[in-house]
């Protein structure tokens, strides 16, 4: 057994040392799963983002360097609740690593965890310090909507349950979440492209199928997409997705509304989008959106842009 291979853990501070043989792990799981997805800190299909808050970077890449974290442990993980890489590789778990030609690369997204309550698990004591619905919008918009995963822990109580507290809580989240997405105004919309490939137009990004999307012929840092609303319409949510199948190109933008009067104005900038990429801002009247994709390696493909 290789010492390269294995993850050496003092489990508290009376703990016994124990050694996980984690690439004989992963071989059994995919010899008996092979449609499995792991997740950890290193060595997986699913990178742990490098902290236990919820959050991933605003540049968050689905990528990253294979030999950058090889094996669980690398990270210099030292705690379980609420626990952080080392300073020096925080950064890299939370962004991940361009797919821009200079080294290898594989795909591991994102897994952002994090606990409804203080700590991963159940204390009667705690009962009054459940998150609130407007912090968990709040992790969904800094996980999910930075083309991470948001993994929420609920504790179980002595009785096998989850506590009646967080179930509600949570069932309040998923109503305001939805009550948020419920009418795209871009549901009747119009869209035209600098360029498109016969078989992707430009309206693609429109429909709702998860096969249809638009792409650029080209790749270029002057590719647009401007969509016309039916009318103007007051907006403060911006949702893109990346059409995943072709990887993650996208790595700056810039977004613009026009108003009633034809005038087009800055409202945002971006480097990431991914699977899917969320924006709040204050609330705008519109009648136009364009996207301008500023930086890419590979020919601009979304799936979907949607308006709330």
């Amino acid at each position: 057994m290789q010492f390269d291979d294995c993850f050496v853990c003092i489990e508290g501070p009376n703990g016994r040392i124990q050694i996980y043989d984690w690439k004989r792990c992963f071989e059994l799981v995919k010899q008996l799963q092979p449609r499995a997805v792991t997740f950890g800190d290193g060595g997986t299909d699913v990178r742990w983002v490098g902290n236990e808050r919820g959050f991933a970077g605003e540049t968050c890449w689905g990528t990253v360097d294979p030999d950058f974290i090889r094996n669980p442990g690398d990270s210099g993980i030292a705690q379980a609740n609420d626990a952080r890489a080392d300073v020096g590789k925080i950064e890299r778990l939370l962004e991940g690593d361009a797919p821009d030609g200079i080294g290898a690369r594989t795909w591991r997204s994102a897994e952002c965890d994090v606990s409804i309550r203080p700590g991963l698990f159940y204390y009667e004591e705690q009962n009054d310090k459940v998150r609130t619905v407007d912090n968990l919008l709040d992790l969904y918009f800094k996980s999910v909507g930075r083309n991470g995963v948001l993994l929420l822990n609920l504790p179980i109580t002595p009785e096998g349950l989850v506590h009646h507290i967080d179930a509600e809580r949570v069932a309040q989240f998923r109503a305001e979440k939805d009550q948020l997405f419920a009418v795209d105004l871009m549901s009747d919309a119009t869209a035209v492209a600098s360029s498109e490939l016969t078989d992707r137009p430009a309206e693609d990004v429109l429909d709702p199928n998860p096969n249809c999307y638009w792409q650029a012929n080209e790749v270029s840092d002057s590719n647009t997409i401007t969509i016309t609303l039916s009318e103007a319409r007051v907006a403060s949510l911006l949702c893109m997705q990346e059409a995943i199948i072709h990887g993650q190109h996208i790595g700056r933008y810039q977004v613009e509304v026009c108003n009633t009067a034809g005038d087009w104005a800055p409202l945002l900038e971006g480097t990431t989008i991914g699977h899917k990429r969320l924006h709040r801002f204050e609330a705008v009247m519109c009648t136009a959106v364009r996207l301008n994709v500023l930086d890419c390696f590979g020919p601009p493909a979304l799936e979907r842009i949607c308006l709330y």
